[in-house]
């Protein structure tokens, strides 16, 4: 996993930086595999309106893609912290840099020419692991943008109806290969996961909330196309 780190982070007159613990720490994931292409425009008029709109101080961005190799994805990371008495024209100047190279990540993510050949959300889930790991004391916030049909290993498309065993299973297989990820505390957003039959939105749903659960996360599933929404 490759990251990189974009630091706003101004030093006090009392010479520390005043990061504060109530900031978010906000990881955004884009799928970018083929079954996704329709809904990349949303993706990113979400990502805009709901997440770079939003932007408070202390709080940490993260952006990274869900891939058919996750783990070895790029992560960007940006921090907005800074002190009260801090210049607001050099504070705001910062904020816009960090801003425009957020967004200029996640139209490389979105509108790369790129294309991932399956989906990996499992792993992709480790690497929000490692990014919440670095801000303990923040609230901890990951923003799922896919369809939510894990294609690498399990084809979810084939499932009709995930039973409780067959998620019970494969939940148990994840275990096995190296640990669940402890994602413990974390709100997570699944946004634009829809289909035009409801009975697969209720499977998906049904088991990635089970899994998120098991990895000590609680789920939000948006189906909604607004494109601006709030946290809770």
């Amino acid at each position: 996993m490759k990251r990189l780190l974009i630091l706003l982070a101004f030093i006090s007159s009392y010479g520390f930086s005043l990061f504060s613990s109530e900031g978010r720490a906000i990881f955004v994931l884009f799928d970018t595999s083929g079954s996704t292409k329709e809904d990349r425009n949303f993706y990113w008029k979400v990502f805009k309106k709901s997440i770079l709109a939003d932007i408070r101080r202390g709080d940490v961005i993260g952006l990274g893609e869900i891939t058919s190799n996750s783990l070895s994805s790029c992560v960007v990371e940006a921090e907005f912290a800074y002190g009260w008495n801090e210049n607001p024209f050099i504070v705001k100047k910062k904020q816009e840099e960090a801003k425009r190279t957020l967004r200029q990540k996640a139209k490389e993510f979105l509108f790369g020419n790129k294309e991932a050949r399956s989906t990996d959300i499992f792993n992709a889930a480790y690497i929000a692991e490692e990014f919440f790991k670095d801000h303990p004391q923040a609230k901890k916030i990951l923003v799922l943008m896919s369809d939510m049909v894990q294609t690498l290993d399990y084809n979810f498309n084939r499932r009709k109806f995930f039973s409780q065993e067959e998620i019970n299973e494969i939940i148990d297989r994840e275990r096995v290969k190296k640990g669940l990820p402890d994602l413990r505390g974390v709100e997570v957003y699944v946004i634009g996961a829809r289909s035009s039959d409801p009975t697969k939105v209720f499977r998906l749903k049904r088991f990635w909330a089970a899994y998120f659960s098991k990895c000590g996360a609680s789920l939000r599933w948006r189906t909604s196309r607004q494109e601006s929404f709030k946290f809770d």
